[in-house]
């Protein structure tokens, strides 16, 4: 097989990447005014400013307030489900093309299990290979169906709602990512003790699998010699280790959680201390905050998932590298 991850993938699913990718970018324009339409609602809809009314629309009808109100509104609505329309698109192309990967993953490894040398087989049991083939490689499709498309379409829409808080105004779009070079420095810190934890648990639960298999293959020699006791006092044994490192696991996953949560949290107080003083001096209206607000909340959900995938790409590889 092949000795990276990512070149498994690029190997077998390049054009499903490609597809995925595309789609991905397709999606960033109506993003964008998804992201503008609250601005021109408040501002030209609600207070009317630098609008004359009637508006003339087309030459077909003219709108009074009111009525332009209500037109922007419904221009919000397809702006939305256009959005999530490619949300669930990239989602079940996504969910496929994990799923065939999966699929030839386990059949690669199955092949390779019929090829092994006899004396492999005496030094591996059966409750070593089963778990690698069945469950093990199971969180790998679906970080393979996400490999390529989650990176560029979260990181797209990032990038988007930073441009787009850059148009309004610099200073808020300094404050929106002013606290990400912390999550920058102390995540992959984290993340790599977590690793380390992840290829303890992994190996711990193969040898939990290992002993089972002995057990049961080897219950008749229990039970004539009366081992009962002493095998369940060595599985007691054996779980105990597998407890400790998997809380120690939940802790440090939920340390990086506390901290990127804590920092999300941070982001309306600079955006209502900033563009409220701007706004007071004049310099910003009362629509480009609403907007630049919802916008900060709307990089919440792509940085979220960004980290996530950052996660589950280290949790993959070092299960790929095991198997």
């Amino acid at each position: 097989m092949e000795q990276s991850l990512y070149k498994f993938i690029l190997k077998y699913s390049v054009r499903q990447q490609v597809i995925l990718t595309l789609l991905s970018i397709a999606s960033f324009v109506p993003y964008y005014y998804f992201l503008d339409i609250p601005k021109a609602i408040v501002n030209k809809g609600i207070l009317g400013r630098n609008m004359t009314y009637p508006v003339d629309m087309w030459g077909i009808v003219s709108l009074d307030r009111v009525g332009y109100l209500f037109w922007l509104v419904f221009i919000f609505i397809p702006l939305v489900v256009v959005q999530q329309g490619f949300k669930y698109v990239i989602n079940v192309f996504q969910g496929v093309s994990g799923e065939r990967m999966l699929r030839r993953m386990r059949y690669e490894l199955y092949a390779r299990v019929l090829r092994f040398p006899l004396p492999t087989f005496r030094k591996m049991s059966q409750g070593e290979i089963i778990p690698m083939i069945t469950a093990e490689v199971e969180p790998l499709g679906g970080f393979i169906a996400e490999s390529f498309a989650l990176p560029i379409f979260q990181g797209g829409m990032l990038l988007v709602t930073f441009a787009f808080l850059l148009v309004q105004n610099w200073m808020m779009a300094l404050a929106g990512v002013a606290l990400y070079p912390l999550q920058f420095y102390f995540i992959p810190k984290l993340q790599r003790k977590v690793n380390a934890l992840g290829k303890e648990r992994v190996k711990g639960a193969r040898r939990l699998a290992d002993r089972i298999g002995e057990s049961i293959s080897g219950v008749q020699e229990v039970h004539s010699h009366d081992g009962s006791q002493r095998m369940l006092a060595e599985f007691s044994r054996r779980l105990g280790v597998i407890y400790w490192v998997r809380v120690e696991i939940f802790n440090r996953k939920f340390v990086i959680k506390f901290i990127n949560n804590f920092i999300q949290q941070l982001g309306p107080f600079f955006f209502y201390g900033i563009g409220g003083y701007l706004v007071i001096q004049g310099q910003l209206d009362v629509g480009t905050i609403i907007a630049a607000v919802a916008a900060q909340k709307e990089m919440g959900g792509p940085w979220k998932e960004l980290l996530t995938h950052y996660q589950s790409r280290e949790d993959a590889k070092l299960k790929y590298e095991q198997i």
